[in-house]
């Protein structure tokens, strides 16, 4: 082979493989500082070693931030945003607008005055986290739990339908200033097939791409072990099609676990195994898929159980926070958080100059 066919060779080489880096996969958890703090837990380490993206589950939100008015408390996503930048990892800012974990003062205020103080808070925690984030959920579960119908939250019921797109052009003029670069999601759960619910979500984010305000959308994939839509797949297209990225932003597969025999459980675990794989090979096989976020580590942390009683078992990561069948059955399909990409490009770099 001549220096001329070398050439051609790495050349073709560096373009497949910053095609692939560029298009790759961002795997996380939502994290939360407590866990991350505990030296006895493996928590952290696991975090360090498959994540490419955290998102803070609470520490963002704006009732842990600025529960009273102007009164701001940094310490617990500053040291999640600390933990990143020394671990490389990607951040998801979630969320601004939210019907839970927000100050209840915000529901005496008229249409001018919520407005008003959502732009401060955006304004406020733009200047301070947007440079280091790469994603944001501005407005999450807008809709019904049952459907299309809006959800009467602080928002809805001071401003109308109208809400979601003044808070969107809101943020966007915010992230001018602070980061062009920001992403911008909305987010939502049921929403993973085809519905009412997701078609709502279709046309709100078909209105909001028209007009420059989101690039992404998420899925939370908050499943029952059996249940993963046939038209997952067909449904994230049709939002890639708008030009969107979409995110499964919140994924765990919960399963009875009381009140069943050992065969019942043996039977929904293996099914539960079966669904993780089939959430990410979904999200593989649609180009415009861009990260998967598991909502926790590991049992401990998981809102499951609380929320959902007699069920469990919905995250990849037992009590003691070792790997489940499922997390080794999916663990060939996590990108790779180690730089590899960079690695492989500077070294293909490399080669063209000494030519």
């Amino acid at each position: 082979m001549n220096c001329f066919s070398i050439a051609i060779y790495i050349a073709i080489n560096f373009l497949l493989i910053n095609h692939f880096c560029f298009s790759k996969r961002l795997f996380g958890f939502a994290v939360e500082v407590k866990e991350l703090k505990q030296t006895d837990l493996p928590y952290a380490d696991i975090v360090k070693k498959f994540t490419s993206i955290i998102t803070p589950a609470n520490a963002m939100k704006w009732g842990s931030l600025e529960n009273q008015k102007g009164q701001y408390n940094f310490d617990d996503a500053d040291l999640i945003v600390k933990f990143a930048k020394e671990n490389n990892k990607y951040i998801k800012f979630h969320n601004v607008v939210w019907h839970n974990q927000v100050p209840v003062r915000l529901q005496k205020l008229g249409k001018d005055e919520l407005l008003k103080a959502t732009i401060d808070h955006i304004n406020v925690v733009f200047d301070r986290y947007a440079k280091d984030v790469l994603y944001a959920d501005i407005c999450n579960e807008i809709f019904q739990d049952g459907g299309g119908q809006r959800r009467e939250n602080y928002w809805q019921k001071a401003i109308g339908d109208d809400y979601v797109e003044l808070v969107y052009k809101a943020a966007d003029e915010s992230r001018k200033k602070f980061n062009p670069n920001l992403k911008f999601c909305i987010n939502d759960f049921s929403v993973e097939g085809k519905n009412d619910k997701s078609n709502a979500l279709y046309e709100i984010s078909k209105k909001l791409k028209a007009s420059g305000l989101i690039e992404c959308v998420g899925f939370q994939t908050h499943l029952i072990a059996g249940s993963v839509p046939k038209d997952m797949k067909e449904n994230m297209q049709r939002f890639v099609d708008l030009g969107l990225e979409v995110h499964l932003s919140e994924i765990d597969i919960r399963m009875k676990i009381d009140g069943v025999t050992d065969e019942e459980l043996q039977k929904t675990t293996k099914q539960s195994v079966q669904d993780w794989k089939q959430v990410f090979e979904n999200c593989l096989s649609v180009k415009g898929c861009k990260v998967m976020t598991a909502w926790g580590v590991g049992e401990p942390d998981s809102w499951i159980p609380s929320t959902f009683k007699g069920f469990g078992g919905g995250l990849l990561f037992d009590n003691k926070y070792q790997p489940k069948v499922a997390f080794e059955t999916i663990k060939e399909l996590i990108p790779s958080p180690d730089g590899s990409c960079k690695k492989k490009l500077n070294q293909t770099n490399s080669n063209l100059k000494r030519l």
